[in-house]
């Protein structure tokens, strides 16, 4: 499988989690503080659940790379990774 299908695979289910996101941000003072203090600690979560939808990408197409091919795929879905965590914490 071509990377570039990869990426738009994760790209499609972190996507799919994102809609099933809750912003609940209304609310004034200590209330919005309080959500989004719960809101950002969750921003880890949702990070594991990123790392762990594309090991399930690459799984499921049996994707295995040697150490410099590794190295080239992480350079190139980094980008696209930290974009998808920073919706998350826009969302």
């Amino acid at each position: 499988m071509d990377i570039e299908q990869i990426k738009v695979e994760v790209i499609a289910k972190v996507q799919k989690e994102l809609e099933l996101q809750e912003n609940k941000t209304t609310g004034f003072g200590l209330d919005k503080l309080n959500y989004l203090q719960e809101y950002l600690s969750k921003f880890d979560d949702f990070s594991h659940k990123v790392v762990d939808i594309l090991n399930e990408v690459l799984q499921s197409h049996n994707v295995n790379f040697n150490y410099e091919e590794k190295s080239s795929f992480i350079a190139y879905i980094k980008p696209t990774i930290e974009d998808l965590l920073k919706k998350y914490i826009i969302n």
